[in-house]
C-alpha cells in the first residue's frame, strides 16, 4: 500500500512543539547565564581596579574568566535561537504535508470523481422517481 503521506511525519509533527518548547526554554536559560558570567566578570575586574590591583590581580583574573565563558555563551544561544525561531509548529507542519499532497492531478480527479458521483446520485433519483410515477 502506498501511503499519500508518510504516517511517521504525523509523530514528527506532534514532537514539533515540545522541540520548539525546549528550545526556547533552553534559549531564557542561556541568556540568564550569559548576563550572569558577564555581570560577575565586570564585577571582578571592576573591584581589581578599585582596589588598585590592575590586571596583575586575582580578581581581574576571575573577572576575565568569567567574560571568556560569557563569550562562549553566545554560538550556542545564536543556534538555539535560530532554533527556536525556526522550527515549525504542528499546525504548520500539517499544512505543508496538506500542501504537499494537493497537486492539480489530485484537484482533477476529485472533481471528477464528485462529479461521477452526483451524476451517480441524480440517475438514482430520476429512477426512483420514475418507478413512483409508474404506480400512480
Amino acid at each position: 500500500m502506498t501511503h499519500v503521506i508518510n504516517p511517521m511525519l504525523f509523530y514528527w509533527c506532534s514532537v514539533s512543539d515540545t522541540a520548539k518548547a525546549l528550545a526556547i526554554i533552553a534559549t531564557i536559560m542561556l541568556i540568564v547565564l550569559c548576563l550572569v558570567f558577564l555581570f560577575v566578570g565586570a564585577f571582578h575586574i571592576g573591584e581589581a581596579f578599585n582596589y588598585g590591583g590592575g590586571e596583575d590581580s586575582d580578581d581581574y583574573k576571575v573577572g576575565v574568566k568569567f567574560l571568556n565563558w560569557a563569550q562562549k555563551c553566545i554560538v550556542p544561544l545564536v543556534v538555539l535561537l535560530m532554533l527556536s525561531i525556526f522550527i515549525p509548529s504542528e499546525k504548520t507542519l500539517y499544512k505543508m504535508m496538506v500542501a504537499n499532497v494537493a497537486t492539480y492531478e489530485n484537484i482533477d480527479l476529485t472533481a471528477e470523481t464528485i462529479e461521477d458521483a452526483f451524476d451517480h446520485v441524480i440517475d438514482k433519483l430520476i429512477e426512483l422517481g420514475g418507478d413512483d410515477n409508474a404506480e400512480n
